[in-house]
């Protein structure tokens, strides 16, 4: 600490002004709500200690201030990097309900929020934050609007609505892309709230917002939310809500027009749209009336292929897809494993995994032979053969292709083979490719239509970011239970904001991404390295920077002193050099030495 304060000072000749390519280092922060006061009465209560601040018109600016300058400098010598903090506005923590059901924004918490804005001098993010984790004190503000319109909730296709947790918060699959759902509602009135009182303030406190992202991680509903984005369990998702549903039908129709064009492509016999539910069932494990009712992960016509590769002097790891003994092309390697690093199976980081997407659609049925294949340097060994049975609709016994080749086995690397096994049957069906265009869709409208709102105000619209999770950098995550992936695409409305959590903050493979997505503005709304290797981290940090990430948010620190009530598990991720958690105290060196370079 003594360290940093002597850098504070020599440094304190950098100027204000921050050229094109700064990149502001605006970690998440736990208890904003926390002032000074609060904590010389010795509080122990987050919510007691908020509605105590809120009452007396006090802050945490002073708090924040402290721990921001444990960073170092407000911006580094290189003027690369500058730190700020990200301001989260909890959208449904600003409602108010009357005894009729009629809901308010109240427009004083706002004002407050805001006023941290105003007494901070530093740059800020602002996150416009409701999506399903649960915002308001106990989840009251949640359980009410579920309550009054239950509806605005997504169900799986049992008609159950999977509520659920995520450390100490609670979930709620609130309705995708209707804007006459409540939730919905809610979201507009709150933002437009918070829009134009910021936009009421003095330019000086406006200039300060460096970004603005919108709603948080929005995806489509599983089980299990804290472990179900990989392929282990069953295919399960939302949405299958009557009004989805009615969604999905017209969907169909605006695509083909008539039902006897659907009937032509799909080769079917449906007699109106309304006859046709999305797929809901596995024809691997449950009766079928209809073959269009099989869905699965693979059902959508592309089998995803995926394990981990390790060399032992830490290089990448080239592995080359043949199908039937033909090449079919390179598998994408260098996702996060973080599972794979924690384990130490030799490996120095978790950007080791590799990932094929298959496409089934084109291959005839029978029992293709799959080889996944190590290459070095032009020597060719086997990791594994799949026996792969491509089924039609009748479901006849499959034929076997062809053998595959005759390779050496490969005994030189640490890897594994996860997904698919080998002899695992596989169905494309046209309606679940349907469905799952139709829900990617509706979440980047979603995202769209609330980007626009924002965008509509005060700050350039350059300034509004998406806050996406990333399924695209895990090997072993599903991306089509999540359905965001539309959400990455370019567009005009919003710039590229996703979260970025172990290699898919360092790993070669994202740098790569971006550069072949052409994206030249980007910003990562929540990070942690959760790695030890400070020097990786730091040229990743480097590395984002020079890519054009506007902003890089931590996550995250906390201002609240330890006899505030923490979830322990959560605790772990607290960016502090006390905190060898998830290697959280390597993160804060690094961004520390960022700082001062």
């Amino acid at each position: 600490m003594k360290a940093i304060r002597i850098l504070l000072v020599c440094f304190s000749f950098v100027p204000l002004s921050l050229p094109a390519g700064n990149t502001l280092i605006s970690p998440m922060v736990d208890g904003l709500d926390v002032c000074p006061s609060a904590l010389k009465k010795e509080m122990s209560s987050q919510s007691s200690a908020a509605e105590y601040c809120f009452k007396v018109g006090e802050t945490s600016a002073g708090i924040l201030k402290e721990k921001l300058n444990e960073f170092g400098p407000k911006i580094s010598p290189s003027g690369s990097f500058s730190i700020g903090y990200t301001l989260p506005f909890p959208l449904l923590s600003y409602v108010d309900f009357d005894e009729s059901g009629s809901f308010s924004i109240d427009e004083a918490k706002v004002a407050h929020r805001l006023k941290l804005l105003k007494e901070t001098d530093r740059d800020v993010v602002l996150y416009l934050f409701y999506n399903h984790f649960s915002t308001s004190y106990n989840a009251v503000v949640e359980s009410e609007v579920a309550r009054l319109d239950p509806d605005g909730l997504m169900q799986l296709a049992d008609g159950s609505i999977p509520i659920d947790g995520y450390f100490s918060n609670k979930t709620y699959p609130w309705v995708i892309n209707d804007p006459d759902a409540l939730i919905n509602k809610i979201r507009v009135a709150a933002i437009d709230e918070v829009m134009n009182q910021l936009c009421d303030m003095n330019q000086a406190d406006i200039d300060k917002v460096r970004a603005l992202t919108v709603l948080g991680e929005l995806h489509h509903i599983y089980p299990d939310f804290f472990n179900g984005m990989s392929f282990r369990s069953d295919f399960l998702t939302t949405d299958y809500s009557p009004a989805t549903v009615a969604r999905f039908q017209q969907y169909l129709q605006d695509e083909y027009g008539s039902i006897q064009r659907l009937n032509e492509v799909f080769d079917a016999v449906f007699t109106e749209f309304e006859d046709i539910y999305p797929p809901s069932k596995n024809i691997n494990s449950e009766p079928l009336e209809s073959f269009f009712q099989h869905v699965d992960y693979s059902s959508s016509g592309i089998l995803t292929l995926h394990g981990w590769a390790v060399r032992k002097d830490g290089k990448p790891v080239n592995i080359k897809i043949y199908v039937d003994g033909q090449f079919a092309g390179n598998a994408e390697y260098g996702l996060n494993r973080m599972d794979v690093y924690q384990a130490k199976l030799g490996s120095g980081h978790a950007a080791v995994g590799y990932r094929y997407l298959l496409d089934i659609k084109s291959l005839e049925a029978g029992v293709h032979t799959v080889d996944i294949v190590y290459n070095d340097n032009g020597r060719e060994t086997l990791l594994k053969t799949l026996e792969v049975p491509v089924m039609g609709r009748s479901q006849a016994t499959p034929k076997l292709v062809s053998d595959g080749l005759n390779l050496e086995q490969e005994k030189s690397l640490d890897y594994w083979h996860d997904y698919p096994k080998s002899m695992q049957p596989v169905f494309y069906n046209l309606l679940s490719l349907a469905f799952y265009e139709f829900r990617k869709k509706a979440v980047s409208e979603e995202v769209e239509r609330y980007s626009r709102q924002a965008g509509s105000f005060c700050l350039e619209k350059s300034k509004v970011f998406s806050h996406q999770i990333a399924p695209v950098f895990n090997s072993d995550w599903s991306e089509e239970k999540l359905a965001v992936s539309d959400t990455f695409k370019k567009n005009e409305y919003y710039q590229l904001g996703f979260n970025a959590y172990g290699a898919a903050f360092y790993s070669d493979y994202t740098f790569s991404w971006l550069q072949e997505k052409g994206v030249e503005l980007y910003g990562m709304p929540e990070v942690h390295a959760m790695l030890h290797d400070e020097e990786m981290i730091l040229k990743a940090l480097k590395r984002h920077n020079a890519e054009g990430a506007v902003f890089i948010s931590p996550y995250y620190v906390e201002i609240k002193p330890g006899t505030f009530k923490e979830d322990e598990e959560h605790s772990k991720f607290k960016v502090e050099s006390g905190n060898a958690a998830y290697h959280s105290d390597s993160f804060f060196r690094a961004v520390a030495a960022v700082m001062v370079k």
